[in-house]
This record gives structure tokens, C-alpha cells and sequence, in this order.
């Protein structure tokens, strides 16, 4: 949905669960590819007259020219394409493989088998129940393309005699100038300012810990929320291959490390916090090379400030915790007026505890 391939149908219903037809897989591999203004353009008459003379596949006459002219689709051998037919999950992973060059390791071998072999090889039946000749589930289709997006495609070296195939940078991200922000092996980045701590930065705008600035056009994804949290982001490039916008978010902190909770008890010295809620005690981390991230009301705190308050004025701060293998690498916590203001942490029938 965030990269405008699935939109689903007029009351917006995916039908996950449903069938689809080869000219809508064939719409969906178009879209992947980063080729759907080309698509437009190419919307007419086709080499197939079965879609000629039917009304109900005009929508998709430039993604089938497109499909034709990429060699990703190459109809049946009556010449017609059968665009309504419900595509087999031979044929989605044949179509698949065809727009990412790999169609060269497939030809002459048994058909579906080599396919069925390859998209395996690849891994894009991973978590899909793939029958070869059984219509393909939508659900199962958007699995596969997703499998996809991420696997570099071949690219021909030389010509005639001397023609081979290697794998190459690009993917199916790439040629929708999508690129993927992490640390470079794959694993997530921590927001490390959002605009309450630092005022260089708008309402919709984060900082990672690789000092890089973006801004999220995610609805359902605030800065608040992910502040702290070790993330993977999604943003598109400019035609000057510059990224900000951010679209897509992938929350890397387990739950399990991501705690709301009050300080019972604090050792700054020691680098020690022990949780009311979750009664234990972390060590806070204090690296040569990373340090924990501590906030009191959106100001950042040093270890020799949080060591110059008194215990009484670190215990009873609540807040979010976030942890890294045991230890607390981030805690944004708010100083209460504890005789005023707090949070209902559980309601029995005749008491509340009150933090």
C-alpha cells in the first residue's frame, strides 16, 4: 500500500483472500518495476485480439503492451493472452521472474518445474504454500512481490558469443527510487531529536543516530511515538537522487524492550535504574562508544547532571524505557507533580495504584 501498488478495488476491499486474474498480476509486477507512466502511455491495441475485443480488459491494454514489449508476458501459443483467466502460481512466479532478467536460467527447462525451482531458489515462496498449477491467492501474490522487492536483478554483460549474465545493484526498489535508511548490514537506526528536544527540527521531522535529518509522510507513524526506538525507514529519491521523505517505518525495538514504566529506585554512579512495574533493575549503558539517551521533560540529561540530582528526584519519574540486550539505551521520563498529577497504573474494586 505505501509504495501505490495495492489500492484495491472500488470500496477500497484488498480481497486478500480472493483469486486474481493475469492481467491484474501482470498490473502488479508493471508497478513494481517503476513503469506505470510507461504503461500509460502504451494503453491501446494489442497483439492479442482476445483483449482487443474485450471491454472488461481496456484498463490494462498499456500494462500488457508494457508486459509484452519487457518480455516479462508472452501470451499462448494461440496468440491470445487470456487476461482474465486466474493466474496459476507458475505463471505469477514465471511473470516475476521475468521483470528481474532471470528469465535467461529458466528457458528450455521443464515447464513449471524450472520456475517452480528458481522463485524457490530465490526465495519467493518464502511463508507461501505455492501449488504450481492452482489459481494464486492475492494474499499469496502480495507475499511473493514483497519477497521480491529486495533480490538484485541480472544484468547482461557483452553480446552474441561473448553474452553472460551477472547479478547486479538494482531491484525492484531501486527502480521505484526507493531506498532503505539502516546502519549498512541491515539492521535499524535509533531517532535519536525529534522538534520537542530539538528546536532545529518541524512537528514531522526525526533525527537517526547517523546525524541525517528526514520527514514522515506517515499518517499512522508520529515522531513521538518512534522517538528513541531503533527503526528502518523507507524514502523516495528526487530526480537528483536526494531522499528526505520518509513513507514507510519499521519499528525494530521488540515490545518486550520497550517498556513504560516509574523509577523505583536509582544509582546514577553504579549506572543503575531498578522499575517499579517491572521490579528489576538494568544497568544504563555507558559505553567508550555508546552512551544511554536520558531525557527529563525533552531535556537531555548527562550522566554528571543525572549524578548531581538527588535520589528522591529521579525516583517516582515515569516514562518510556527502551532497552538493548538488558541494558537501557534511551528513557524519555516526565517529573510529575507526584501530589497532583500521575497515571493509574491498576484499578482493583476497592483501591487504585497511583503513580
Amino acid at each position: 500500500i505505501a509504495l501505490g501498488i495495492l489500492r484495491g478495488d472500488d470500496q477500497g476491499n484488498l480481497n486478500l483472500d480472493k483469486p486474481i486474474t493475469r492481467a491484474e498480476a501482470l498490473a502488479l509486477i508493471i508497478r513494481i518495476s517503476g513503469l506505470e507512466v510507461s504503461a500509460d502511455l502504451m494503453k491501446g491495441a494489442t497483439i492479442f485480439p482476445d483483449v482487443n475485443s474485450d471491454p472488461s480488459l481496456q484498463w490494462a491494454t498499456g500494462y500488457i503492451n508494457l508486459g509484452v514489449s519487457n518480455k516479462i508476458v508472452n501470451g499462448f501459443p494461440d496468440g491470445t493472452f487470456k487476461g482474465n483467466n486466474l493466474v496459476t502460481y507458475a505463471e505469477m512466479a514465471k511473470m516475476i521472474l521475468y521483470a528481474m532478467n532471470y528469465g535467461v536460467t529458466v528457458e528450455g527447462a521443464p515447464w513449471p518445474a524450472g520456475v517452480m525451482a528458481k522463485a524457490d531458489d530465490l526465495k519467493l515462496f518464502d511463508k507461501v504454500a505455492a501449488a504450481p498449477n492452482l489459481p494464486a491467492i492475492r494474499g499469496d501474490v502480495v507475499q511473493m512481490i514483497d519477497n521480491s522487492l529486495t533480490v538484485k536483478h541480472l544484468v547482461q554483460r557483452g553480446y552474441g558469443a561473448t553474452e553472460y549474465y551477472e547479478e547486479g545493484k538494482e531491484d525492484f526498489l531501486y527502480k521505484l527510487r526507493i531506498d532503505e535508511i539502516d546502519d549498512g548490514e541491515g539492521d535499524g537506526l535509533y531517532v535519536t531529536a525529534i522538534s520537542k528536544v530539538n528546536s532545529r527540527l518541524n512537528d514531522d521531522e526525526i533525527e537517526l543516530e547517523n546525524g541525517n535529518i528526514y520527514t514522515l509522510k506517515t499518517p499512522d507513524v508520529k515522531a513521538e511515538e518512534i522517538f528513541g526506538k531503533k527503526v528502518k525507514i523507507w524514502v523516495k529519491r528526487d530526480d537528483n537522487k536526494k531522499y528526505k521523505d520518509v513513507f514507510y517505518v519499521k519499528v525494530e525495538t521488540a515490545e518486550k524492550d520497550n517498556l513504560f514504566d516509574a523509577i523505583d529506585e536509582a544509582d546514577i554512579a553504579k549506572r543503575e535504574l531498578t522499575l517499579k512495574i517491572a521490579d528489576k533493575t538494568y544497568d544504563i549503558k555507558d559505553d567508550k562508544d555508546v552512551k544511554a539517551k536520558i531525557y527529563i521533560n525533552y531535556e537531555e540529561m548527562s550522566f554528571s547532571e543525572l549524578e548531581a540530582m538527588k535520589a528522591d528526584d529521579l525516583e517516582g519519574l515515569y516514562g518510556n524505557f527502551v532497552l538493548e540486550r538488558g541494558e537501557i539505551v534511551f528513557a524519555n521520563l516526565f517529573d510529575f507533580d507526584r501530589n497532583d498529577i500521575g497515571l493509574v497504573t491498576e484499578v482493583a474494586k476497592d483501591y487504585i495504584e497511583f503513580v
